[in-house]
């Protein structure tokens, strides 16, 4: 499999602005579970999509 680079957006826990984030992955899903094993996430202000 190949990797990509995802992009997208997340409000933290602890509030505050939105922070961009990315990665590399084999697909979306893989790449949410990454940001969501790193950060501590309310929610998703732009899911994952590979630019």
């Amino acid at each position: 499999m190949t990797t990509q680079t995802y992009k997208g957006a997340i409000w933290l826990k602890s509030g505050g602005h939105y922070v961009s984030v990315s990665c590399e992955a084999t697909s979306p899903s893989a790449a949410k579970r990454i940001i969501e094993s790193m950060y501590d996430v309310k929610s998703w202000q732009r899911h994952m999509a590979s630019n």
